[in-house]
């Protein structure tokens, strides 16, 4: 069992970077893109980062000792260690089920506004932090709506992401998702949809987007490494539902070429 000292900076203050990875069947699913932005994370908040060998063995050692059929929430935690004296940062790993059901996919989510813009200048909104109080309270506001997520708008009007997830919408047969620039955590699962939209040849265009764009859009997904690409029904429920769950829908086909890189690109 995991233990941490109480002068940590991750106890005091919420100082440190976490990475949540989806562990099926005992494949660890994209390690190496988790990891990249782990270590962008520790460079920022000058923070000494394990050799990825160290790091994928002590997550070796987890996903053995689980021995689950199940897929799971594999969460690993770097923490802020203690102020220029020991201990040091240290990982700190911790298992939890996945909470996207088989009738999320198959009904899709809700989604609102989020009330509260996103500071586009934060010098936080790139690092995948520990310090998530805003999230959670972001999150807390779209479940009092009855939505499933909520989606910040920035301080210049723009669609930036959700509490727990990446943002896309397709248009007339193209890809849109805000781009990083609009204050938008830099998803691993955001970047894979983004190269599977490239290998089948369709149109992605990152930008600045308003919300009338998102409620004319013809479909809308969401990411994240736990939900993988999940189809959103609608906007507050009173537009009508998007076409996000057809058969035939750009979302179907990029979830199919996302599940497929997936799995080759675990390990």
């Amino acid at each position: 069992m995991s233990t941490i000292d109480i002068n940590d900076r991750l106890v005091l203050y919420g100082y440190g970077v976490f990475e949540t990875l989806r562990v099926t069947e005992e494949q660890i699913e994209v390690p190496e893109l988790h990891y990249e932005r782990m270590k962008r994370g520790a460079e920022a908040l000058e923070l000494t980062l394990p050799e990825y060998s160290i790091w994928l063995g002590k997550i070796r050692d987890i996903v053995k000792s689980e021995q689950s059929f199940e897929p799971y929430a594999l969460r690993v935690t770097l923490s802020g260690g203690a102020a220029r004296k020991e201990p040091s940062s240290q990982l700190i790993h911790h298992v939890r089920p996945i909470p996207y059901t088989a009738a999320d996919y198959q009904d899709g989510v809700n989604i609102c506004i989020l009330t509260h813009p996103r500071n586009e200048y934060s010098p936080c909104v790139h690092i995948k932090s520990t310090n998530i109080i805003e999230n959670l309270l972001a999150k807390n506001e779209a479940t009092n709506q009855g939505a499933r997520e909520g989606i910040w708008i920035n301080t210049k009007g723009y669609l930036v992401e959700g509490t727990v997830s990446n943002l896309f919408f397709v248009k007339n047969e193209v890809l849109y998702t805000p781009s990083l620039e609009c204050g938008c955590l830099p998803g691993t699962r955001r970047l894979i949809v983004i190269e599977c939209a490239r290998r089948l040849g369709i149109p992605v265009r990152e930008g600045r987007f308003i919300r009338a764009h998102l409620e004319g859009a013809d479909e809308v997904f969401l990411t994240n490494a736990l939900m993988g690409l999940l189809p959103v029904r609608n906007v507050e429920n009173h537009l009508k539902p998007f076409n996000s769950l057809k058969a035939d829908s750009m979302t179907t086909q990029l979830r199919k070429s996302y599940e497929e890189f997936v799995h080759t690109n675990a390990i």
